[in-house]
């Protein structure tokens, strides 16, 4: 008989979008541009829920370049966000039309909202992306004409009535993150001056967190690098201290996580510096000294190299997956990257 697998709990908004979406019968996510639905029960989200998870949209990611203008979309999405009052419409490259919803905190963008994944524009415009899809990324046209069929077709109109919808899912989580206190607290107040290794510690390791080495030695070689990331800290010295030699435990750490104590005590501090680029006011060179880098050079070339951005692109990008998903189903970021804008 198989071990019983526990239902995972969802959270008050996961049912809130499932409503909505089962009433309009088209899919609804929320881009979370801060964290907020990773660190937050009331607001946790699954990945599906955070991204444009359609068979159609999928379809269109597997292909590199294509993945690439997804990406472009959803930076200008977030740049338009940015400055509207409210609801707008927009279609993507791929030629599917979302109602989109900015959330905010004060007047920080945080997020947005999407229903639709719909198809709106007439069908002359319809077929010339299906042709342009199909000349750029090489899909069969059998196959991607398909999977747009299987889409719902709605007029831009109709798609906009569902902005009051949109609005009360938008309120849920701006006055949800206000009541469970979703500010930039001791975070916003972390500053070079100030940094205690408590309030490092806060911040959380999303990364590091996902990873399941077996053994005692390695557990405690990951404990140690979570609680010391922004430190002096190398490779022997934390051997010593785990009871190994440099080369067994060089090994046994890569052969136990996948990752080599470097890249992973580098995704720890890019993992922090990433958090609070979207979770507090301070500037680049304040966290690149939180986080244990010498100068903002340095960690910039660290940024960039495992992100694929700047950290003033990455803030209109939600938080790479593979930093906040399960790693199993995710690539790491030497090989799946975020395209440079």
């Amino acid at each position: 008989m198989g071990a019983l697998r526990l239902k995972r709990k969802r959270s008050i908004l996961e049912r809130f979008i499932e409503a909505v979406s089962g009433f309009t019968k088209m899919h609804m996510c929320i881009y979370d541009l801060s964290y907020f639905t990773r660190d937050e029960e009331k607001l946790n989200l699954p990945p599906t829920l955070r991204e444009h998870c359609s068979p159609f949209c999928q379809k269109i990611k597997s292909n590199k370049e294509g993945w690439n203008r997804c990406i472009k979309d959803e930076y200008f999405r977030a740049a338009q966000a940015q400055q509207q009052n409210g609801p707008f419409l927009h279609t993507c490259h791929a030629g599917l039309t979302d109602l989109v919803v900015p959330i905010r905190r004060g007047e920080k963008q945080i997020g947005a909202i999407y229903l639709g994944q719909a198809v709106t524009i007439p069908p002359k415009e319809t077929r010339a992306a299906i042709v342009r899809l199909i000349r750029d990324f090489k899909f069969p046209a059998e196959e991607l004409t398909g999977l747009l069929a299987a889409q719902p077709h709605i007029t831009a109109r109709r798609l906009k009535e569902h902005a009051d919808l949109l609005n009360g899912v938008r309120d849920y989580v701006e006055l949800a993150e206000t009541v469970i206190g979703f500010r930039q607290t001791s975070h916003a107040s972390v500053g070079p001056s100030v940094g205690t290794a408590l309030e490092m510690k806060d911040i959380p390791t999303f990364f590091l967190d996902q990873l399941r080495p077996q053994s005692e030695n390695i557990q405690k070689a990951i404990r140690i690098i979570k609680t010391r990331y922004w430190q002096p800290i190398s490779l022997s010295q934390t051997a010593r201290e785990v009871g190994l030699s440099d080369s067994h435990f060089t090994r046994l750490f890569q052969r136990e996580t996948g990752f080599t104590f470097r890249r992973c005590l580098v995704e720890a501090r890019i993992n922090a510096a990433l958090y609070l680029l979207k979770r507090s006011h301070l500037n680049v060179g304040q966290i690149a000294e939180l986080v244990g880098y010498e100068d903002v050079s340095s960690m910039g070339r660290a940024f960039r190299k495992q992100v694929g951005a700047s950290p003033r692109q990455f803030l209109r990008m939600q938080p790479p997956p593979w930093l906040v998903d399960d790693l199993a189903s995710a690539q790491s970021p030497k090989e799946q990257k975020m395209p440079i804008l």
